[in-house]
């Protein structure tokens, strides 16, 4: 599964700066790290846990609750 997860960096990450150079991918990789997943209550978001820093956060399990 982490294959299919696995962001990879390419030009469409980049494509709407003007400066490339400064290689911010639009996409906010590489993300935080994450050792657990938790419930935010201060904010309202659910943390889930990241072991790799280009692993995509996104579960069709918890979309689909």
């Amino acid at each position: 599964m982490n294959v299919c997860n696995d962001h990879e960096c390419n030009p469409t990450c980049y494509k709407s700066y003007i400066d490339t150079s400064k290689k911010l991918c639009k996409y906010s990789f590489p993300q935080p790290l994450i050792n657990a997943t938790h419930f935010d209550n201060d904010v309202g978001l659910l943390h889930i846990k990241r072991i790799d820093k280009c692993l995509n956060n996104f579960s069709l399990y918890i979309i689909c609750i």
